[in-house]
């Protein structure tokens, strides 16, 4: 009995421990599905110990770990956190990968140089 009730019981260390990650997570040069199976997972091992975490903070602390260039769409989802029926996880979820998608392209179609397209290589067998 005593080994079941030192095993069993959730130590305080581990619970601040997962607190502190959850608060400190960032998104950073991660890819959103990472970011997100991050969460999830702190999420996950915080209801092990029984200390499971409302919806509404869950999704605060996703928009909490990400950047300035996802504003727009945390302010359209903090709008929209206390509508009726309220916003899941998931749901999030899926409007930040649909964001994120769209900035990744944005990226990628910067880096092409115009240039490039109508660079012509001139021999010199004249």
């Amino acid at each position: 009995m005593t080994l079941a009730n030192h095993f069993n019981r959730v130590s305080s260390s581990r619970l601040f421990e997962l607190q502190r990650r959850l608060q400190t997570l960032e998104k950073k040069h991660n890819i959103m599905e990472t970011f997100l199976k991050d969460l999830k997972y702190i999420f996950d091992q915080l209801a092990s110990i029984g200390n499971h975490v409302p919806e509404k903070m869950k999704i605060f602390s996703a928009l909490n770990g990400l950047g300035r260039e996802y504003e727009p769409i945390k302010t359209n989802i903090e709008n929209s956190v206390d509508s009726t029926p309220s916003l899941s996880l998931d749901e999030v979820a899926s409007k930040l990968k649909g964001y994120d998608d769209r900035l990744q392209s944005y990226v990628t179609e910067a880096s092409i140089s115009p240039h490039v397209a109508f660079n012509v290589t001139h021999s010199d067998n004249g």
